[in-house]
């Protein structure tokens, strides 16, 4: 488990990474669509997967962090720009 803040952000890339893969193929294979798409759909739709999972899910730790008064007094801009 990461014990600093480099090595957590990497873990939380790879983990972020890993799923979306895992779970595009894992669709593309239930859906018998292996072969059909090309590498460079694959790859956009792994981008804009990435990148929304990611936003959303950090305003959601965010605002879970807010309304659960874990932020100890401070504000949510600074909170996520640490």
């Amino acid at each position: 488990m990461p014990t600093t803040k480099k090595e957590d952000f990497y873990f939380g890339l790879m983990m972020c990474f890993g799923m979306v893969v895992f779970m595009t193929f894992y669709n593309l294979f239930t859906r018998g669509l292996i072969g059909t798409i090309s590498l460079k759909g694959i790859l956009t739709q792994l981008i804009l997967m990435v990148s929304g999972m990611v936003l959303f899910m950090s305003l959601y730790g965010l605002g879970n962090a807010y309304f659960s008064d874990n932020l100890i007094g401070e504000s949510c801009l600074k909170v996520a720009f640490l």
